[in-house]
Formats: C-alpha cells, sequence, structure tokens
C-alpha cells in the first residue's frame, strides 16, 4: 500500500481514542524516551497520565505500539511515529513555537534564541551540541504548561524532568 493510505488507516486508529490516550500516544511519539517500558510509565506518570500502562495497553491493542516478547521495551514503527508529530505540526505547520511538543534541535534552539517560548508547550526533548543553562532556562519560564524536559549533549548526557516544577528567575 502507498504511504498515504497506511497513514490514514493509522489515523482511523488514532482518531477513535480517549483524548488522554492520545496525549500518551503523542508523548511516545514525539519524544526520544528511553524505550524501557518503565521508564516509560514513570515519565508518563509523573506527568499526569496516572493510567500509563493501561494507555500504553490500548495503544498495543490499536497496533499503535508494540511491546517487546520480553515485556520490557516499547516499540513504535517510524511510520507511526511521522503521524504522531504530523499529528503535532498539523494546526500550526509554520510555527513550531504553537506546537505542543518540541523535539527538532533547530526548532528549538530558534524558539529559545527569539525568545518565543508559548504556554502550548507541554514537552521538550532537546539535544545540542551545548547547552547554556541561562540560555535555556529563561525560556522555559514561558512555557507554563511544560510537563515534561529532556535536554542533553552528545558529550555529557542530559537531563530528564517531568512533572510539575517552577522556574527561578535567571538574570
Amino acid at each position: 500500500m502507498p504511504k498515504k493510505e497506511v497513514v490514514d488507516i493509522l489515523e482511523l486508529g488514532y482518531t477513535g481514542l480517549e483524548d488522554d490516550i492520545k496525549e500518551i500516544f503523542l508523548d511516545v511519539a514525539c519524544m526520544r524516551l528511553c524505550l524501557s517500558i518503565r521508564i516509560v510509565v514513570i515519565i508518563l506518570e509523573s506527568c499526569g497520565h496516572f493510567q500509563a500502562r493501561c494507555g500504553l495497553d490500548v495503544l498495543k491493542e490499536k497496533s499503535l505500539i508494540t511491546i517487546s516478547k520480553d515485556g520490557e521495551e516499547v516499540v513504535m514503527h517510524d511510520q507511526i511515529i511521522e503521524m504522531g508529530r504530523n499529528i503535532v505540526r498539523c494546526p500550526h505547520r509554520k510555527e513550531p513555537h504553537k506546537h505542543s511538543h518540541l523535539w527538532e534541535t533547530l526548532e528549538i534552539e530558534h524558539i529559545l534564541a527569539n525568545d518565543l517560548g508559548t504556554e502550548a508547550t507541554e514537552c521538550v526533548d532537546y539535544l545540542a551540541s551545548e547547552l547554556s543553562s541561562e540560555f535555556f532556562m529563561k525560556d522555559l519560564r514561558k512555557m507554563k504548561k511544560l510537563r515534561y524536559l529532556c535536554a542533553y549533549t552528545k558529550s555529557h548526557g542530559g537531563y530528564c524532568f517531568s512533572g510539575d516544577w517552577e522556574f527561578d528567575e535567571v538574570t
């Protein structure tokens, strides 16, 4: 089947989901989450998805994710990931600062450098060449609904935060 037809069929599975399951799907599709099911559940639950394991079971039943044979990893096909990311991009295709999820390094750096952070942003997954905490934290204050942040560099590893937190003023 052509890619467009496959995506259309997959989107039917997505549109039939309850809103909280849709959020879990988008979180998994848009983030570079560690694929260990234990870690994914911890992150999702700390982001307010208190039925994360049940949500993952629903996504599995709808064939939007698979769980490895040993039950240890969440796996998502590349086309399904792309479908999820397109769902996030669709309402504001040319305005990434209005997306609920950010994962593209160049877009995130543009948003941070130009002070474009908004309340629309819920999840940021940032792979940078280097991290400047002042640069990064200044703009995060505008992201009032931020519930998941993973920021890392290839040379220094990274940090993941999820749940509720408050940012101190950066001067």
